[in-house]
């Protein structure tokens, strides 16, 4: 977020962090709220493993980019 916020124009650089923290913690309390609802009606188990493939699906994506995608060309461009 400070990355992405350092590169937005410098008047309305407070005003973008803010908001995309706002955006972070909603995410973060509807997600929770869907995850308490998941594990009540399947179970934990069930929904231990829903979760750790979702993260998993994430983490693999991320690692892709970094090898094969635009994130790629950003690394390189970063100093060592």
């Amino acid at each position: 977020m400070m990355n992405c916020t350092q590169r937005a124009e410098e008047s309305i650089q407070a005003t973008h962090y803010s908001f995309l923290a706002t955006l972070e913690v909603l995410g973060k309390l509807s997600f929770s709220a869907l995850a308490g609802g998941m594990v009540d009606t399947v179970g934990f188990p069930i929904a231990f493993i829903l979760f750790l493939f979702l993260t998993s699906s994430s983490a693999l994506h991320v690692w892709r980019a970094t090898e094969t995608g635009i994130l790629k060309e950003q690394l390189k461009e970063q100093p060592q």
